[in-house]
């Protein structure tokens, strides 16, 4: 007798009929789990710059994401995770008894921990890594978290009591009875057990699990009838099941089974139904009075129904559950995980987003909002939205996105906005203060007047200053006096009576806040609009045709710029000829020689162009060189997009200046199986200039009645040997004339 064998019989004898099955069962998940079918089509990562917001959605849209009735808080993509994620699955949440909210989300190849409490600036506060796996799931009871996987491992007990403090403690992989692989994990916080679905022992059934001790899991029992894909398990206090623990087990193609788990040595079934074109009975989610049972199956949109459906089952009786009726997004995506808090459902629907329904009637759901993570199209698919997590108190919404990593945003469109009642400074002048204005307005919501906040980096790390209320709704601070070329980027922040946090520009401080430089001029070092030739050397030895040409653009095909960027007419593209594609490459334009040795400030700022048809072309890549093209340092790179778009950036912060500093592009087109346009424009050399002395207005070296004469002629407009606005308020008034009195009387030293 073989020892498996042996010990099957063991257990047998020992009559723990439930656990016998566990352990004697054969896994049967890979018969019934249809999930292969991601591994078939399987998505690349997309990554991009996160998100910070708020953004509340306007026209349709917030932060380039199709959205309605929606604020996106933040989108961290994947690539701000460790180790190299390639993919994400599950989300759920936590709140410490403190109150700080926390959400784990599913990665490629582990679990990670996030505060989000500031939802606009989700932080990683610790990672636990696993097999490499396209799946995870993971719930909490207590301040434990139990994740699972189809990569092994068991089950992943995790530690979050001490988490507000930053840590969390992998406690164990806690496997057993032959136990490794697991597709799902439920909780029931009113029971203390966690039940495994889709694993690897047991059929792939419904397997039970104690808690007793929550750092060390014991499979207590089993219900091995049929795969078990996913379900939910609440114990009843009122009614006919008062006391009673009751499944709700989604069973793929056999669709839905209610199962009796109280007794964890006994667990049978109550009661079953399928729907009409039950393909792939996924998840689900009951009401909150446990009438009904809002279910997805994974497979019928392609199939029996072509919108993403919805099957609503009446549970009012678990004995005898039935489909009374259904609902639809009107999309054709394929539906994946769905919850329901209140009265509404919030659906998870891969590649139409986040889609959340008022499910007060349940006979006529409506669609009050979304947020589409995938806005390239609706395709009945596995891409896009996996999951999402709607409970925590402070209303933050988490989707789990497979390509695109974690979204956090609240339902409504509602919130404070900044306006500004003046310009804000772009250019300040040497030792003068400056003072900015906003006007925040809330929409919905009550601003807290004591929040409101400039967030100030004048080159030693930002620092908040609490602005004055001056009145009228205004509030101001002061920018403190700077030195000739000192740089300060700012940003506005804001909260709500609520505590809710908003942020102006939307993607600060990620994306940079509002920048302004001490200066007190600029000048052009080199301006190519191309009507002249100025040097540039075109090289392209592998390019067969369609290189760069200095030519007048004329639209030959849909991708092909149809005029230049700056309206000069010139413009250097690929290919001389309307309709030239180009093929082969690299395609390569160099500039000339900059001598960028004095001017440690320089900018260097163009328009390019770059669009496909067809199969995706590398991208259009820029790159800047100090010694004269010896070697290459890469400035940025340009996607297809249609239309001429601007770039700009700071050649010291890519090189050091030299005096032999020059710029590049480059296209290429190798695989051949796409239309490929580049263009370039409009290329300027450009360094600030600064007079730290602004008294002297004429610059002649000497603070005298010439520059009060200079000043006032400026002043008045009938020159332009400098600029008036002394205090940088888009303004040229009395206040700019007192500032420059004060100056001049001052001297310099």
């Amino acid at each position: 007798m073989s020892e498996n064998r042996f010990m099957c019989s063991r257990a047998a004898v020992a009559a723990a009929a439930a656990l016998a099955a566990v352990l004697c069962g054969t896994a049967q998940a890979q018969l019934n789990n249809q999930d292969w079918r991601k591994l078939a089509d399987p998505g690349a990562p997309i990554y991009g710059q996160p998100i910070v917001g708020p953004i509340v959605a306007r026209d349709g849209d917030a932060g380039g994401f199709p959205a309605s009735n929606i604020t996106l808080l933040s989108w961290l993509p994947l690539d701000q995770f460790p180790n190299e994620q390639h993919s994400a699955n599950d989300c759920w949440g936590y709140v410490s008894p403190s109150g700080r909210e926390y959400i784990l989300l599913g990665l490629q190849s582990g679990f990670s921990v996030l505060e989000v409490t500031n939802p606009v600036s989700p932080v990683q506060i610790g990672f636990i890594p696993g097999n490499g796996s396209v799946w995870r799931d993971i719930k909490v009871i207590g301040h434990y978290a139990y994740g699972v996987s189809e990569g092994g491992l068991g089950i992943q007990v995790i530690d979050l009591s001490d988490v507000d403090n930053g840590n969390v403690r992998h406690v164990t992989n806690k496997t057993q009875s032959g136990h490794s692989s697991t597709h799902n994990i439920i909780a029931n916080p009113d029971s203390g057990y966690v039940y495994l679905s889709g694993a690897n022992i047991g059929n792939g059934g419904l397997i039970a699990v104690s808690l007793a001790n929550p750092e060390d899991p014991i499979i207590a029992g089993a219900w091995t009838s049929r795969y078990v894909h996913d379900a939910q398990v609440v114990t009843y206090t009122e009614g006919p099941y008062a006391g009673r623990e009751i499944a709700y087990c989604f069973t793929g193609r056999r669709g839905l089974d209610v199962v009796d788990v109280t007794n964890k040595n006994n667990m049978f079934r109550i009661g079953s139904t399928t729907y009409a074109g039950t393909a792939y009975c996924h998840q689900g989610w009951l009401s909150e009075d446990r009438q009904f049972l809002f279910t997805n199956d994974e497979m019928d949109e392609g199939g029996a129904f072509n919108q993403t459906t919805t099957h609503v089952i009446d549970v009012s009786n678990p004995a005898s559950p039935s489909e009374v009726t259904t609902f639809s997004t009107g999309l054709t995506s394929t539906d994946h995980n769905l919850y329901v808090l209140g009265n509404l459902a919030f659906q998870a629907n891969y590649t139409s987003g986040l889609r959340i329904f008022d499910i007060s009637d349940p006979f006529n759901a409506e669609e009050i909002a979304y947020l589409d993570t995938q806005p390239n199209g609706n395709a009945v698919g596995y891409h896009g939205a996996w999951s999402t997590y709607p409970y925590l108190p402070s209303g933050t919404i988490a989707i789990s996105d497979i390509e695109r990593g974690l979204f956090l945003l609240r339902l409504g469109e509602s919130g404070i906005n900044f306006d500004f009642p003046e310009p804000l400074p772009v250019a300040l002048r040497p030792g003068l203060t400056q003072t900015v204005r906003t006007t925040p307005f809330a929409d919905g919501v009550t601003l807290d007047p004591d929040s409101v906040t400039l967030v100030l980096d004048t080159g030693n790390g930002p620092t908040p200053v609490t602005m004055t209320d001056a009145g009228d709704g205004t509030f101001e601070a002061a920018l403190p006096p700077g030195e000739c070329f000192q740089t300060y980027e700012f940003y506005f922040t804001a909260q709500d009576t609520e505590g809710r946090f908003y942020i102006q520009p939307f993607n600060a401080p990620i994306d940079g806040g509002y920048i302004a430089a001490v200066q007190t001029g600029d000048e052009d070092l080199f301006a190519d609009d191309f009507n002249s030739d100025a040097g540039w050397l075109v090289e392209g030895d592998n390019v067969t045709s369609g290189g760069w040409a200095r030519v007048t653009p004329v639209q030959g095909n849909s991708v092909e710029p149809d005029s230049d960027a700056d309206g000069s007419g010139l413009a250097f593209v690929t290919g001389t000829t309307p309709g030239e594609s180009l093929f082969g490459g690299p395609a390569i334009l160099t500039s000339p020689k900059f001598d960028l040795s004095a001017t440690p400030h320089a900018t260097i700022s163009y328009r390019a162009w770059y669009n496909i048809d067809g199969n995706l072309a590398p991208n259009l890549f820029v790159e800047i060189s100090n010694n004269d093209g010896i070697t290459w340092s890469d400035v940025t790179s340009h996607a297809p997009e249609s239309g001429w778009r601007d770039a700009e950036f700071v050649v010291a912060d890519l090189v050091t200046p030299t005096d032999a500093v020059r710029i590049r592009f480059r296209a290429n087109n190798v695989v051949g199986n796409a239309i490929v346009e580049a263009g370039v424009d409009a290329v300027v050399v450009n360094t600030p200039t600064c007079n730290p002395c602004i008294a002297d207005y004429d610059g002649s070296g000497t603070v005298n009645t010439q520059d009060v004469l200079a000043f006032l002629n400026d002043f008045t407009g009938s020159t332009e040997i400098g600029d008036p606005d002394l205090n940088g308020d888009g303004e040229v008034n009395t206040l700019d004339f007192l500032a420059f009195l004060n100056l001049f009387v001052a001297g310099c030293d």
